[in-house]
């Protein structure tokens, strides 16, 4: 979401960052709800897992925000890149 909100239409690095998070809100909480109340035999939800990774991923949201909001859109950018490139090897090593 965020390379094509760069690419496309132009948003600042830090802007298409943030819309992206707030986008994951709303899909986060209606997958949430089809897999607790559509699974088959009961919920398809670790609750306590989920927990702890809702704290892990508030914590480096807020760390994350913070750390964006002062660096250079360039390193932004750059960052992004190398994350994606690292991501695709990852996938062509190991799918």
């Amino acid at each position: 979401m965020v390379p094509l909100q760069v690419m496309l239409v132009k948003t600042p690095q830090l802007k298409a960052n943030a819309a992206s998070l707030a986008a994951i809100i709303p899909i986060s909480i209606t997958g949430i709800l089809v897999y607790y109340f559509a699974g088959r035999g009961g919920p398809q939800v670790d609750v306590r897992l989920a927990l702890l990774l809702t704290v892990g991923g508030m914590v480096g949201a807020y760390l994350g925000a913070r750390l964006a909001s002062r660096l250079p859109e360039v390193w932004l950018r750059r960052g992004v890149a190398v994350l994606l490139a690292l991501v695709s090897v990852k996938q062509l090593v190991s799918p």
